[in-house]
């Protein structure tokens, strides 16, 4: 329903419509790799697309291809991604990256990590 030209739904609904792929919850401290420097950052979500992640660095732009690595299940991966999203978050920057590659390995320890956390959670 719009009011006075604006839209009932928040950004925030309409980005979670937009996106191909549910996401979960995912907290790993890790690393990604940009232009050969190597960068601390925090993990904060997956899905089947990709991930979010936070860091102190606010030096990448959207469209930039980073390498980042991550533990799931008992895997560590290293996956090349390129950013879709970037905002400021409190003393970090926050930045959704999408998988470049389809990976069906990856893939499928994505599915078995959200469901484990969904059974879980039930």
């Amino acid at each position: 329903m719009k009011w006075f030209g604006k839209s009932s739904k928040s950004a925030k609904d309409e980005a979670a419509e937009a996106r191909k792929f549910e996401r979960i919850e995912f907290f790993q401290s890790s690393f990604y790799t940009d232009k050969e420097i190597t960068h601390e950052c925090w993990f904060n979500n997956i899905s089947l697309g990709g991930l979010c992640f936070d860091t102190n660095s606010g030096d990448l732009s959207l469209e930039d291809t980073i390498k980042i690595l991550y533990k799931i299940g008992i895997k560590i991966r290293n996956d090349m991604c390129v950013l879709r999203y970037k905002t400021k978050a409190l003393n970090n920057w926050r930045y959704g990256c999408e998988f470049i590659t389809p990976d069906e390995q990856r893939d499928e320890m994505i599915r078995m990590y959200v469901q484990e956390h969904v059974l879980k959670a039930n």
